[in-house]
């Protein structure tokens, strides 16, 4: 209910969709006819307050507005407007299904979300995510900062770690310091 954004993995076997009512849902696609089958249980949905049956719970999810898989098919990252935060997770290529990084490497939000995430510059009110083509970085519209703040991606883990100083977030009111 509430979808706001589409994104469909590299190889084009799998769908997310992220939702205003603060869920992610994954999907499996018949390559041939397109057809869409949600996974079952907890593999088919993520949620803010997820019971453990239907939903998995995840962390910084609350208003989602974009979602995007990174080109080498390993990351899956979630903008959350109302959270201001970036949800990051682990995407397996076989299966599609998502698990979400554990501690603060599963998110990155504007105030730290209480200690769940790592504080990051210039994501209040998180929209729009982008992977660059190579993997290495991930770049991040938010509405509230009228910002984009900038993520080096590693490669492996999909963890994101914002670049320092003034190249870490470019904003229309910028400081010129952060």
């Amino acid at each position: 209910s509430g979808a706001v954004s589409v994104a469909v993995s590299p190889d084009g076997n799998h769908v997310y969709v992220a939702s205003r009512n603060n869920t992610v849902a994954i999907f499996s696609r018949n390559t041939s006819t397109g057809v869409l089958t949600q996974l079952s249980g907890t593999a088919g949905c993520i949620a803010e307050a997820g019971d453990g049956v239907t939903c998995a719970d995840g962390v910084a999810l609350v208003g989602l507005r974009g979602i995007t898989v990174s080109p080498d098919g390993k990351s899956v990252y979630v903008t959350a407007r109302d959270g201001s935060a970036v949800a990051i997770f682990s995407r397996n290529p076989s299966t599609g299904v998502l698990t979400q990084l554990g501690g603060t490497a599963g998110c990155v939000s504007s105030d730290g979300t209480g200690g769940s995430c790592v504080q990051a510059r210039g994501i209040g009110g998180a929209r729009g995510v982008f992977v660059s083509p190579d993997n290495l970085n991930v770049y991040v519209a938010a509405q509230n900062s009228n910002s984009v703040a900038v993520f080096s991606r590693n490669t492996t883990t999909g963890a994101l770690t914002q670049l320092s100083g003034t190249a870490g977030c470019i904003a229309e009111t910028g400081d010129g310091v952060t």
